[in-house]
This record gives structure tokens, C-alpha cells and sequence, in this order.
């Protein structure tokens, strides 16, 4: 059976990590189209309209009133065939309290990591389109290991990696820090050997990188 490229809805309220995620996507050729929200509810505005195959949501949206879970129903009502992907750094254990994925048709889970292959991504996103559940990556963090990595940055990499991950492309964090380019060069590329030591041919290390910190620096549900 051919399988038609996919129009996927992805909500996440991050703006840097929505706009390189949807980047990731787009190049890749089981993908016709993503449509990005920052918010659940403009999501659902949208679904209503448009018979997307299936939704890529993140469970935590910030201040937002709805979560990702509310989200996710809620685009079920408007479009009975979408699938459901949660993409979300916390496991499984951590969300049992929002669902139980195992009571719910046409939703997956893709657990949000550093290490996180968005080639795999696409094929859940492809198998959940087919009505088909999924569970990627239900592995517990360890917090200890997450502060030793933590600890081997410097705090100039910290700001650095900060402010990347909200947007701040590294000639303007250059100049917001009144430091060379070549030295926020610098600081990105041992930020990024430490925090993707050993990453795999083909691999974004920015993207990476950035999913990698955050999992450093976010606290837990």
C-alpha cells in the first residue's frame, strides 16, 4: 500500500524547539506539511477546519489553559480518524496520573530526549496516522547523572545554551553579551561535545543539543 506524505498538527508552546522541530519535519519526504501552534487552543480552531491524519503534542504548554492530553481529546472530537502522538520529555510513569494510553485508540507516545531519533519520530507519526497506538522511549531519567552532565558546563555555556534555546540566534547573543562571534562559536561547540558526546552520523547537534539541555534544566511534572 502507498502511503500518502502526512499533514501533521504539532503544538508546542517553546517557540525555539516549535520551530526547529517543524524544520526537522518538513525536510523529510513522509512529511507534505506541518501546521504549528503555540497553543491548544488555536490547535483546535484549526482542526476544526482542516482533516489532518495526525497531531504531535507536547503534554506540558506552559501557562496555557489546556494541556496536551485536553488537547489531544479535543481534536479527537472535531476529526474521529486523527492520531495522537504526546511528545513529551517525562515517561509514562510521570503522566499515568493524566492518562492511561492503554484505554486510548490512535495515541502514542514519543518520550522527548536528547538522544531522540526524529526519523524514528516520523515512523510513529506514520504508524498513529494508521490507527495504530505506539510507545517510544519510556525510559526513566536519572536526575544525578542529569547534574553531572549539568556540572561540566561552564556558566558562560549555560547563558549560552540558554538563550539559543529560546530563539536567540548566536550572532545576537554576541552581541547581547558584547563578546565575539567566534567566542559564542566557541562555547556552542564544547557545550554540544559535551552534551552529544558521541552523535551519530547525520545527526543535528543543535536540535539535539538544545533538547538535551532542556532536559537538564526542566524540572519534572
Amino acid at each position: 500500500m502507498v502511503t500518502r506524505p502526512l499533514s501533521v498538527i504539532y503544538v508546542e508552546n517553546d517557540p525555539a524547539l516549535r520551530g526547529l522541530i517543524t524544520s526537522v519535519l518538513k525536510s523529510k519526504s513522509a512529511i507534505a506539511e506541518v501546521f504549528d501552534f503555540e497553543t491548544g487552543e488555536e490547535a483546535i480552531a484549526f482542526g476544526g477546519e482542516f482533516k489532518a491524519k495526525v497531531a504531535l503534542i507536547d503534554i506540558s504548554l506552559g501557562s496555557q489553559v489546556m494541556d496536551g492530553v485536553a488537547v489531544g481529546t479535543a481534536l479527537q472530537r472535531l476529526n474521529n480518524e486523527l492520531g495522537i502522538v504526546l511528545f513529551t520529555q517525562h515517561s509514562l510513569e510521570a503522566i499515568s496520573s493524566l492518562v492511561s494510553l492503554s484505554k486510548l485508540e490512535c495515541w502514542s507516545y514519543f518520550q522527548k530526549r536528547a538522544d531522540s531519533d526524529l526519523d524514528q519520530l516520523v515512523e510513529v507519526l506514520k504508524e498513529t496516522s494508521l490507527g495504530r497506538s505506539v510507545v517510544i522511549g519510556d525510559i526513566d531519567s536519572s536526575a544525578s547523572a542529569n547534574q553531572l552532565l549539568a556540572a561540566e558546563l561552564s556558566s558562560r555555556q549555560h547563558l549560552v545554551l540558554s538563550m539559543l534555546a529560546t530563539g536567540i540566534e548566536p550572532r545576537a547573543i554576541a552581541e547581547k553579551l558584547s563578546i565575539s562571534f567566534d567566542s559564542v562559536r566557541k562555547d556552542l561547540s564544547n557545550a554540544y561535545s559535551i552534551l552529544v558526546p558521541n552523535p551519530e552520523p547525520g545527526v543535528d547537534l543543535r536540535v539535539t543539543s538544545i533538547l538535551r539541555y532542556q532536559q537538564l534544566t526542566t524540572s519534572s511534572i
